[in-house]
This record gives structure tokens, sequence and C-alpha cells, in this order.
């Protein structure tokens, strides 16, 4: 016999068969509001400003975002004294896939009779490249919006974007946005030093083939290819560091990466020799010189110490910590790998450097390869530094340029980043993306949708090097001997 307030097995399974039908059903109401349209919400220029950061629109801790599918939803931070309310639209075809299916909820179908928006609830963060509109309800509040942007280094919108749409805060007020929602998905741990790599990586890059093709398939997840023209350059040691921790398997069969190329680049993607200054003139020397003797043991070195250093310097783990303790943390980690004693040469030089007891030469640094790399980010962690170090060292070799500043990017993280290393919209578009899909676990396929899975392939413009994505040019530059 059971008490009144106990429950049989019977009662239970009804219930259990009742919570899974009525998991279901907003299951499949979420999928039917999700798959078209746009969602918005209605929030501050202080929200908007900390997501350009990012690029990324943060739930607050604890809580939820409330949007309106093709409404606005308000968030409390509009109503605040001092602030501009934006209206922000988001296309849902542009949302990562695990967003759309794990860390959203309709919480309510809408009362079409009633005009009633369909209130989406979200767990995770929101691209802002999804964007289709910024409103504002005046041209006073368009010029605020895009003048107080200007005075942060690290905010860049979308000005092509921000339209005026009058507007009066009316919208129904965001509720219960702390209650918890299971099966939230997460933005990779290592996204932000991901992006700030892959930022600098395209800021820096050597405007000269084979390097165009390499900053190609690596942003293509192309490891295998990648790892392919570095060993062909002399720089065995030059893997990406958003490519370290993915398995060496080519994202595209070869005949299609082939294909991607301009058809003057396919009958030799690796020259036998590269340019070593502005000019754009190459050199006789094979370039292997350009990690000092790349068949010994300075060669195993530069390997060692390049994957020590991404480990080490990964943004996040060296906030404030002295370059002097960097250095000996890559040179320990390094030592863990090989007993040799270049590792130990290299740390004696470093600290040198870093003590102001010698300076910089090319032509006399003990390494030409990642060590060279690693003292110019130690020397100079900045990332605006690095404009002026193709003319103090004009000897400094392409790869060590590249390397260096893709290095500080990593260090750096994409969040304080200064805007003149974004690029526009489009590009910080694709930069996000690939950002999400290197720095994610989780099979492209699964992850974005069908509309960012475009191959990226690079377009022969007679004076310009060009990469298209998803059907436009996303990255175009003048060809030159090296970035600038």
């Amino acid at each position: 016999m059971k008490n009144d307030g106990d429950l049989g097995l019977s009662d239970e399974l009804d219930m259990q068969v009742a919570d899974q039908s009525a998991d279901a059903l907003k299951s499949d109401v979420t999928k039917g509001v999700m798959e078209s349209g746009w969602i918005g919400i209605e929030t501050s220029h202080r929200r908007l400003f900390d997501a350009s950061q990012s690029g990324w629109l943060e739930p607050l801790e604890n809580m939820s975002l409330s949007l309106g599918h093709e409404h606005f939803i308000v968030e409390t931070h509009a109503t605040q004294e001092g602030v501009i309310p934006v209206q922000l639209s988001f296309d849902i075809r542009a949302l990562p896939t695990p967003l759309v299916n794990e860390s959203v909820i309709s919480t309510n179908s809408g009362d079409k009779k009633a005009n009633a928006p369909s209130i989406i609830r979200c767990a995770a963060p929101i691209p802002l490249y999804a964007i289709r509109s910024i409103d504002v309800s005046s041209l006073e509040h368009q010029t605020r919006l895009v003048a107080m942007s200007r005075n942060f280094s690290n905010v860049s919108l979308p000005v092509e974007k921000i339209r005026v749409t009058e507007f009066t805060t009316s919208h129904p007020a965001a509720t219960d946005l702390s209650t918890p929602i299971e099966r939230q998905w997460h933005l990779p741990e290592a996204i932000d030093a991901v992006h700030g790599a892959i930022a600098m990586s395209i800021w820096a890059v050597p405007e000269a083939q084979p390097w165009i093709e390499v900053l190609r398939l690596a942003l293509a997840g192309d490891t295998l290819d990648v790892e392919d023209a570095t060993e062909q350059l002399g720089v065995p040691w030059l893997k990406l560091p958003w490519l370290a921790n993915r398995p060496s398997v080519p994202h595209q069969d070869r005949t299609d990466i082939s294909d991607d190329r301009p058809q003057h680049d396919q009958e030799k993607s690796v020259p036998e020799s590269v340019s070593l200054s502005g000019s754009g003139q190459t050199t006789e020397q094979p370039l292997t010189q350009f990690v000092g003797k790349s068949a010994s043991a300075a060669a195993e070195t530069d390997v060692h110490l390049w994957q020590a250093a991404v480990s080490c310097m990964q943004q996040g783990n060296q906030d404030r910590v002295p370059p002097k303790t960097i250095a000996k943390q890559i040179a320990e980690t390094a030592l863990s790998q090989t007993d040799g004693s270049g590792v130990e040469i290299w740390l004696d030089e470093t600290l040198r450097l870093l003590a102001a007891e010698q300076s910089i030469k090319c032509d006399q640094s003990t390494h030409y390869g990642a060590g060279l790399a690693i003292q110019l980010v130690l020397l100079r962690p900045e990332p605006r530094n690095f404009k002026t170090w193709s003319t103090t060292l004009p000897g400094l070799p392409p790869a060590v340029w590249w390397a260096a500043a893709t290095l500080c990017g990593w260090q750096h993280g994409y969040k304080s980043l200064d805007k003149n290393f974004r690029g526009d919209s489009g590009l910080q578009e694709f930069m996000a993306v690939r950002a999400l899909a290197s720095s994610s676990f989780i099979d492209e396929e699964r992850l974005l949708p069908e509309s960012q899975r475009s191959p990226i392939r690079q377009v022969d413009k007679k004076g310009w090097f060009v990469l298209s994505w998803c059907g436009r040019e996303v990255i175009r530059k003048q060809w030159q001997g090296r970035a600038t």
C-alpha cells in the first residue's frame, strides 16, 4: 500500500511519458521557429561594444538571452539611462548548427491573432557575423554610435548595417532569464587565441607565393598539405597554432586543392628560393638556409622550441607573466622533448636579449627559424610593434616574420586586438567562422550551416592575390616581397 503523497510505478511512467512528450513538442516548436527568418533583441550600445570585441554576444552570467522570432525582445540594459538602444537582428541561417539544435528553446509559439512574438531563449553566445542589421531610433543616435565606437581601438562595427528606423522601447520585456537551459553549447576554450592567430596571420602573410597557398591551406584546415608545403620550404617547424591539435588529415582531396589555385601556380607551388627583402627579388640561397642547419640538430631544436612556444604562449595562459619567465618555461618544455644543447643556447641568447645585453641581428642569431620568431614576440609582444619590424630588420626571413606575427596573435588573442588588424566586415565574418571551425572538435558538417562550408579559393588577378569564400572576396592584397 502506498501513501497518498507517493507515486506508484505506473504513475512515474505516466509522468516520464508526459515530460518526454512535452520536451518533444517544445523541440518541434523550436525547430519550426528556427528554420528560417531572423531573431531579434533590443539591447544597449555598451552590450554591442562588448560583443564587438570578441565577435560574440554573450548571455549574462547565469542567465540566457531572450530574442523574438522576427520581433525584438527588450533587454533591461536597453532602458538604462544614458545608453543608446540598439536593435540587433540575426539571420537564423548563419547561426552555428549546435547553437540552433542544442542551446535554444522556444518558450512561446506566439499568438498570431494578438500579434504576440515567439520568444526564443538562448543559453549560448550569438555570433555578430550573423547580424542582418543594427537599428537605432534617430540620426543623432546613429552619429553618436559610430563616433563612440571609434574611441575604442578594439571595437569595429559593420557601419554599412547600421540603419535609422524610428522605434520606441515598447516591445515585450524579457522575463524568467535565470532559469537554466540544459544542453548548452559552449564556445571552444581556445577560440580567442585561434581567432587572434588567424587575424595576425592574414595581416602578416608574406605577399608572395608560395606563402599565400600555405595560408589558404591552413585556413581550410588542410594540416597534411601544410606540413608538406612547409617541409619543402625548409621550415618544417612552422605549424600554425590553430593546426597544432588537429590531425594530419587533408580537408579536401588534393585534386580539389590543386584546382582551387590559379592555373599558373599549379605547375610549381614551391619555388627553389624566396624573397629576402621587400623588393620581391629572390636570392640563390636554398630555402633550407632560413632555419640555419636544417639537416642538423638545429632544425630539431626549432621544431621543439616552436611546439613549446605554442603550448606556453596561448592567450590567457601568460597574462602579466614577465617575458623572461615565459622564455624559461618554453625552454623547460622543449627540453622535456629533446636533450639537445640547442635549447640551452637559445635560452642563454634570449635572456641576454631581454636584458638588453645584445640586440637581434638576423645574420648572427643562433636560430633563423622558430628561435628567432619567438624572440621577436618576447621582445615586443604587442601586435602594433610588428609594423616596424620589416624596416628595422630588413633581412628578416619571410617565414620568421610570419611565424612571429602569428604567434603574437596567438598570445594576444582577438578580443584585445586593434581594429587595424581586423579588416572589413566581410573579412571579420570569414575569420570568425574559421576560428570557430579551427578551434572546435566538432566536424564542420555538424558545426556550420551549409552556406558557410564553402571552399577557400585563390583567384588569379594581375598584380593582386585574392582569396574568395562563399562567392565573395575576403582577402585582397597587392603582390609584394613581404607583408608591410
